[in-house]
């Protein structure tokens, strides 16, 4: 366990084998750099998205997309990414997890 400013955090022992994971989640927050106008920065993101079929779900934060698919889904967020660049300054944060389809459906169940 880590104890990190008094909140305990327990790490997960069972690591997943590459045969186990079937499904992959990515966390990504876009951040137009000095534009006033981000809703239509981030409908550029989402209408990339779209097009290529991956299921996602906006959250107040960031954009939530998964997949079967790891390398798809890899390659349309940097696809869609790179849509956002070619309008502006942009920044794109991201945080990955893979697992089991269930675990993956248990995260994504969190958000609603």
């Amino acid at each position: 366990m880590i104890f990190h400013k008094n909140v305990e955090i327990k790490i997960r022992k069972n690591i997943l084998t590459e045969r186990q994971i079937k499904m992959i989640a990515v966390q990504v927050s876009i951040y137009p750099v000095g534009e006033k106008d981000v809703k239509s920065r981030l409908d550029i993101f989402w209408s990339a998205l779209k097009n290529e079929n991956i299921d996602f779900k906006i959250t107040p934060l960031s954009t939530i997309a998964w997949s079967e698919n790891e390398d798809s889904l890899y390659r349309t967020i940097f696809k869609a990414y790179k849509k956002v660049r070619k309008t502006c300054k942009v920044v794109m944060v991201t945080t990955t997890a893979m697992g089991s389809n269930q675990e993956i459906n248990e995260l994504l169940s969190y958000l609603g």
